[in-house]
């Protein structure tokens, strides 16, 4: 996949073991709970433990925020067998 002389992604793979619906439907909604990225916890999860990060004044503060799988901007998430 792609074009030029670096390597990119494969368009597929070999799965090791059969994918349940309700794996991808977990992935879909993650927003790293559980691990050093968790965004429900610590400071940037805010008095409420929000993963969501919405955006804000870009001029006057510098950085960034991790990007979960699932964002508050989508909507619609599709599975298809």
């Amino acid at each position: 996949l792609g074009y030029g002389k670096e390597r990119t992604y494969p368009f597929s793979v070999k799965v090791d073991k059969k994918v349940a619906i309700e794996s991808l439907m977990a992935l879909l909604k993650d927003h790293y709970e559980g691990t050093i990225y968790d965004m429900t916890k610590g400071i940037d999860a805010g008095p409420f433990g929000n993963p969501n990060r919405f955006d804000g004044n870009k001029d006057k503060v510098k950085g960034g925020w991790e990007r979960p799988i699932s964002s508050f901007r989508s909507i619609f998430s599709f599975i298809l067998e």
